[in-house]
C-alpha cells in the first residue's frame, strides 16, 4: 500500500515538475530510465515530505525529526539517501585528531582568501537595476504636445539633412 502511494508520490513529482524536486534532483530527465530513477528520487523525498507536513516549497527534507514516530523518522532517514552524496568532505566519518586539525588551521587558510564582496556586488546589481527602471520610465514617459528644444533644432536643419538625400540628387 505504502508503495504504491510512494510511486504515485515520485510520478506527480515528475509530471508537474514540483520546485522542490527540481530544485534538489534537478529538471525531469526525459530518457526513460533515467526518469525512473529520478521519479524514484523524488518518491523517497516526497514521501517523507507527506508523512511530516514539511512544506518548504524549495527546500526538499529539512532538519532531521525529532519525534518518535518510527515511520516519520525512517522516511526522513531514505529521503538523505535519496539526494545522494553531501557536496564537501564528509566529517562524521573523521577522527578528532583530523577534526582538530581543521579547526585549528581555519584561520590560517581562510587569511589568503580575498575579501567577502557580496554586499558591494549586491548593490552594484541594485545599482544597475534601478538605473535600468529609470531608462525604462524615461522612455515611456509621455512627451509634451509643446515644441521642444529638440523639435526647434530639427526644425534649423536643412530637408536634405533629415532625410538623408540631397535635393539635387531628388530631382
Amino acid at each position: 500500500m505504502m508503495d504504491a502511494c510512494k510511486d504515485r508520490i515520485g510520478e506527480h513529482a515528475a509530471e508537474h515538475a514540483l520546485p522542490w524536486a527540481v530544485s534538489t534532483l534537478g529538471p525531469v530527465p526525459a530518457q526513460p530510465v533515467a526518469r525512473l530513477d529520478w521519479q524514484c528520487r523524488a518518491a523517497s523525498i516526497g514521501a517523507y515530505r507527506e508523512l511530516s507536513g514539511y512544506g518548504h516549497p524549495a527546500g526538499p527534507i529539512g532538519p532531521e525529526p525529532v519525534t518518535a514516530a518510527s515511520d516519520i523518522r525512517a522516511a526522513w532517514q531514505e529521503a538523505p539517501a535519496a539526494l545522494g552524496p553531501a557536496v564537501g568532505p564528509d566529517v562524521r566519518g573523521m577522527p578528532n585528531g583530523m577534526l582538530l586539525h581543521l579547526r585549528d588551521t581555519y584561520p590560517t587558510e581562510t587569511a589568503w582568501a580575498p575579501q567577502w564582496a557580496g554586499d558591494e556586488l549586491r548593490q552594484v546589481r541594485l545599482g544597475a537595476r534601478q538605473a535600468r527602471l529609470a531608462a525604462i520610465a524615461l522612455l515611456l514617459r509621455p512627451i509634451p504636445p509643446t515644441a521642444t528644444a529638440d523639435t526647434k533644432r530639427r526644425a534649423a536643419i536643412p530637408k536634405e539633412r533629415q532625410t538623408g538625400v540631397s535635393s539635387s540628387a531628388a530631382r
